[in-house]
């Protein structure tokens, strides 16, 4: 049996401004090596919105990789 790809117990929309979505797992977040991602879903589901550009992803305890710039962002625990 293969492990969950992600182990968090949900996910909360902080906001959308400025072109950026911006989410934040609760509850955990850990890929176990996959190169699948959970964010494979969520960027294209949010960008379906007209006034999403970009999707910042944040961990539990609030960090992603790009949280300014005008880029999508990861969390760290996202990577493989």
């Amino acid at each position: 049996m293969n492990p969950p790809l992600l182990k968090a117990t949900g996910i909360r929309l902080m906001s959308i401004r400025d072109g950026a979505a911006r989410v934040q797992f609760t509850g955990g977040c850990n890929v176990h090596g996959s190169t699948a991602s959970i964010a494979l879903e969520i960027e294209p589901t949010l960008k379906q919105f007209s006034s999403v550009h970009w999707v910042k992803i944040y961990d539990p305890p609030g960090h992603t990789a790009d949280p300014t710039g005008h880029s999508d962002s990861l969390p760290d625990c996202l990577n493989p």
